[in-house]
């Protein structure tokens, strides 16, 4: 690959996703440099922040810093630093420390510059390979993805190393070494030293074979995605609920490819083949008295009257405050209400004047319109609110009655008529 190539695989990687902004992950290192070269070159420079994250893992990390501000101010553009503390000295827990960084630091609009390239390609695929990972992981790392709402772009990733050296000796870049990088203590140092040159002699287009391989896998996991997703759609009671009457009556091996999709597309996490065996084993195949849970990074797996939850991971705390109601919408910290004016009466409050919403408590009761006195705990059985939700779930009253649980009832004297219409909905759709 040329230079001319090397700007136009750029330009045409950026020209695909539509940004405000685009932030320019800068390291120091020589993938970085050669990307905020390009980005200071061929785009609006009112367009490009430069963000460093500092991690304190080196100790010319302070110098390292120094060298990004001074490259960025040398191009005219802003420059952020972000100094963060990983739990550990390992790969994993720095690459979290820089996400979160990355995540609290993008505005809406805003897209995320990565310098990865094709030999990071290729020793990403043989790393996971070792590690035996399925399609998702072989398939390598994606050109773009989703931080939250923002769009990850890797705009270098056809390029090779060999590539990207070249383009910074003929514009003259500086950039530093991480000594670590030359350490083949860490798995991905050993197959980049000692594994990818002896591939690269004996098979000197190697890493763009890998990069071919990689485009196929992504491909086929397109397909295979979207044939999952339309099964979902049938097994769905909710975003967070699927049919565990359903999914039992399925093939054990279609079963857990339809829940490694479904917790993907909902948290993001991959459920690798330990966990769906622990899944396969403890939802699937116990008996119906039991409860059990799959602990996972982002939430937890969960089995209530034969479904299957995907929850928040919450630790329940009280609500800091009685919240007076209007038509709108209220984030709790274990869910969403959802207030709206409605011109059907069914199941309808008549008023919001004084109403609040409160924390349910023990030994709380009301009177459903048409029916008798009922404790909450009677009625959220008799919805199938899963016991790990009740707590939660809010209680609106007006003094000291209950006049709604949202999404189960409206009490007695509080539902609305129709010479008094429009009444209020309220939704609760917990986390």
């Amino acid at each position: 690959m040329t230079r001319l190539p090397l700007i136009a695989d750029f330009l045409e990687s950026i020209n695909q996703y539509p940004a405000k902004r685009w932030v320019i992950a800068l390291s120091g290192g020589l993938d970085s440099i050669v990307m905020l070269h390009l980005a200071a070159s061929h785009l609006p420079s009112n367009m490009l922040h430069a963000l460093h994250i500092n991690h304190h893992l080196q100790s010319s990390a302070d110098e390292w810093s120094a060298f990004c501000k001074s490259q960025s101010e040398d191009l005219s553009l802003p420059f952020s630093q972000i100094d963060v503390f990983p739990q550990s000295n390992g790969e994993a827990a720095a690459r979290d420390a820089r996400y979160h960084a990355f995540n609290d630091f993008l505005q809406d609009g805003d897209g995320l510059l990565l310098a990865h390239h094709a030999d990071d390609q290729a020793e990403t695929i043989l790393f996971r390979l070792l590690r035996g990972s399925g399609l998702r992981g072989l398939a390598g790392i994606p050109v773009s993805r989703k931080l939250g709402a923002n769009d990850i772009v890797r705009p270098l990733l056809s390029a090779s190393r060999a590539d990207i050296e070249h383009y910074a000796h003929i514009h003259q870049l500086d950039w530093v070494e991480d000594p670590s990088n030359q350490q083949d203590v860490y798995d991905r140092n050993f197959l980049r030293l000692n594994v990818l040159p002896v591939l690269k002699e004996r098979w000197p287009n190697v890493v763009e074979r890998f990069s071919s391989t990689s485009r196929l896998l992504y491909q086929d996991r397109e397909l295979l995605d979207e044939y999952l997703d339309q099964e979902l759609a049938g097994l769905m009671l909710s975003k967070i609920v699927l049919n565990g009457l359903m999914l039992a009556s399925l093939a054990v091996d279609k079963r857990k490819a339809l829940i490694r999709r479904w917790v993907y597309t909902q948290q993001g996490e991959s459920l690798n083949e330990t966990q769906l065996l622990q899944l396969e084993k403890n939802f699937f195949q116990s008996g119906i008295d039991k409860n059990p849970e799959l602990i996972l990074k982002a939430g937890v797996l969960r089995r209530y009257r034969k479904n299957l939850y995907l929850c928040a991971n919450l630790v329940f705390e009280e609500e800091s405050n009685v919240q007076p109601l209007s038509p709108g919408q209220y984030k709790r910290k274990a869910g969403v209400l959802t207030v709206k004016s409605e011109l059907s009466g069914a199941s309808c409050l008549k008023t919001l004047d004084k109403l609040v919403c409160v924390q349910r408590t023990n030994g709380m009761s009301c009177k459903p319109v048409g029916r008798g006195t009922k404790s909450l705990k009677k009625l959220f059985q008799e919805a199938s609110i899963p016991p790990w939700q009740r707590k939660n779930w809010p209680v609106c009253m007006v003094g000291n009655e209950i006049v709604a649980i949202p999404g189960i009832c409206v009490c007695e004297g509080w539902g609305v008529s129709s010479s008094e219409l429009p009444g209020f909905s309220l939704r609760w759709e917990p986390f």
